[in-house]
């Protein structure tokens, strides 16, 4: 990765590590930051999320790129909502307190109001759901270029590809040979996630979110380690950030795959333990935008 790692300690107040990482601009043709900030959309859109934090944030960025706003909090009340008016696009958690995602498009389906957009919205990792989709899918917490990526994705040759298998996997191979750096965050706090992806947002960054080491390694394991880096917190329900990083350092050395420990706690002895368990270096909480 030709990046370097560095530490500033002092005895009885901690150390201050930093990690600084090459990041090459990606090829494939994305928003620019300009684009994004005069984006204006017209259209109305129903979000469907039952949590009231991510509900909020993407209700605030849908409104500012001019989108007219509409929210269900469930499946029933969404039914309801396409039932009796018409939208231009549909956001939808993956996981309702009254269904899942692919239960409520099938009766949508079966009662013809699908908006012709329609995005599954989620914290799980792609390669959980993606098979049982046929629909666009975004990672929470919503951020504002995502959004407008879908209404501006579908050009002629996208179309093509998508009807085309084989240009299809060729397009894949493309986006895989552009070099983007992929991050997966671990982390189990909402608040926490959404500060940390707003941070990583500034760079052409892919990142992936699992809430606790269990999904981290599968998420690893799906793509056989094909991240960049990888931002662990340590304390988690399921697993911790230390467990999950012995188990992967068990098939991933520290040059095949990065870990860093995310965490509030920069005592140097526990600075030491995480370390000792095979992760590369260590970052403190609260996050700061350097």
């Amino acid at each position: 990765m030709e990046g370097n790692i560095a530490v500033v300690s002092e005895v009885g107040q901690g150390s201050t590590f930093s990690v600084r990482l090459p990041l090459n601009t990606v090829s494939k043709a994305s928003l620019t930051e300009q684009e994004v900030s005069t984006a204006s959309i017209a259209g109305k859109i129903l979000i469907v999320e039952d949590d009231p934090i991510y509900m909020e944030v993407s209700d605030n960025i849908a409104s500012s790129v001019g989108l007219t706003v509409s929210r269900a909090q469930n499946g029933r009340q969404a039914e309801a909502a396409l039932s009796e008016n018409t939208f231009d696009m549909l956001l939808l958690d993956w996981i309702l307190p009254d269904c899942e995602a692919n239960e409520l498009l099938e009766r949508l389906e079966t009662l013809a109001v699908l908006p012709a957009k329609v995005v599954i919205y989620t914290a799980h990792t792609e390669q959980s759901i993606a098979t049982k989709v046929n629909y666009p899918i975004l990672y929470k917490p919503l951020l504002k270029k995502d959004l407008i990526s879908i209404f501006v994705k579908d050009t002629p040759s996208q179309t093509a590809a998508k009807n085309n298998p084989e240009q299809s996997d060729q397009a894949e191979e493309s986006a895989c040979a552009a070099g983007e750096f992929r991050v997966l965050l671990v982390e189990d706090n909402e608040i926490n996630r959404i500060v940390a992806t707003k941070l990583l947002d500034r760079f052409d960054l892919e990142v992936v979110i699992a809430e606790n080491g269990q999904q981290a390694i599968e998420a690893i394991k799906a793509c056989d380690g094909a991240f960049d880096l990888v931002l662990m917190d340590i304390q988690m329900p399921v697993m911790d950030g230390m467990e999950a990083t012995r188990i992967l350092r068990e098939t991933y050395d520290k040059e095949r795959l990065t870990i860093i420990a995310l965490t509030a706690n920069v005592m140097q002895s526990e600075v030491d333990k995480y370390l000792s368990i095979g992760m590369n270096a260590h970052l403190g909480k609260p996050f700061k935008n350097g």
